[in-house]
């Protein structure tokens, strides 16, 4: 019995398929299915901006600055403040803003 035949069969199968699913994952992600994705699952604070905030939030609640803790930041287009709960605050020294 000759058996390279079915081996070579199984094989090619096997390619094709996974031909296949790698032409649907490239046309999702040139459809920009990916961004849906990767900005639902992104936190608040996954980005240079908030971790900006966070620090001078910090260096302002060590110093003791409350002008500075209590001013409006932007994040994404989204006005917050350092007492924000997304920003984890930590200070425990500064009165609250208003």
């Amino acid at each position: 019995m000759n058996k390279k035949g079915v081996d070579m069969t199984l094989s090619t199968i096997i390619v094709i398929i996974v031909a296949i699913l790698v032409l649907i994952g490239l046309v999702y992600f040139l459809t920009g299915g990916f961004k849906q994705w990767s900005s639902s699952t992104k936190p608040f604070t996954d980005n240079s901006a908030a971790t900006s905030v966070k620090q001078a939030c910090d260096i302002a609640c060590t110093t003791g600055d409350t002008a500075a803790y209590c001013k409006d930041y932007s994040i994404d287009s989204q006005i917050i403040k350092c007492n924000d709960k997304r920003l984890v605050p930590t200070c425990t020294n500064i009165a609250k803003c208003p």
